[in-house]
C-alpha cells in the first residue's frame, strides 16, 4: 500500500535537499528542484490521504482542517527557526539540516511502520491502526517544518 510510495519519496526529497545544499549551478539547482518536488509532493499529498483514512467518514473534514492547520504553523515555525539558522550559519546548513531532519522522520515512520508488522498486528489495516493514527497526526507539523527551508530563500529576498 502506502509504503511503496512514502518510502521512495523520502528518499527522494532527502536527496534533493542534499543536492540543493551543494547547488553551484542553475542545473543542479534544477535537478535538486526535481527530487525536492517529486519527493515532498509525493508525501505530501499520501499523508493527508493517510490522515483522512486513519478517521471515520463524518470526520474527513476534521481531518483535512487538522492536517493544513499543522501545515500553516510548520511553515510559520520552520520559516522562524530555520531563518535563524542561516543567519547564523548558511542557506546551505539549512538544507542539510533539512535532509537530516527528513532521514530522522523517515527512520520514526520506518520504526512505527514496523511495529506495526509486529505479530498480531499484520491483520489490522493500516490506517486502523491507533498508533499510526497519532503519528499521523503530527506528522503534517514536521513536513511542514521542513517544506519552509524551501520557501526560505523566497521570503528573504522578498523582504530586502
Amino acid at each position: 500500500g502506502a509504503k511503496f510510495v512514502i518510502i521512495p519519496s523520502f528518499v527522494l526529497f532527502a536527496i534533493g535537499l542534499a543536492i540543493l545544499a551543494n547547488a553551484d549551478s542553475t542545473w543542479i539547482f534544477l535537478v535538486s528542484a526535481v527530487f525536492i518536488g517529486a519527493g515532498f509532493g509525493t508525501l505530501n499529498t499520501s499523508f493527508q490521504s493517510l490522515c483522512i483514512q486513519a478517521t471515520t467518514p463524518e470526520r474527513t473534514g476534521y481531518a483535512t482542517a487538522t492536517y493544513f492547520t499543522l501545515f500553516d504553523v510548520g511553515i510559520a515555525l520552520g520559516s522562524f527557526v530555520l531563518g535563524l539558522v542561516a543567519v547564523n550559519f548558511s542557506y546551505a546548513m539549512i538544507y542539510y539540516l533539512s535532509a537530516v531532519l527528513v532521514a530522522v522522520v523517515f527512520a520514526i515512520y520506518m520504526l512505527l511502520f514496523s511495529l506495526l508488522l509486529l505479530p498480531g498486528n499484520h491483520h489490522m489495516p493500516f490506517a486502523s491502526c491507533q498508533m499510526e493514527s497519532t503519528f499521523l497526526r503530527f506528522l503534517p507539523f514536521v513536513y511542514s517544518f521542513l517544506l519552509s527551508s524551501s520557501h526560505l530563500p523566497h521570503l528573504c529576498v522578498a523582504s530586502i
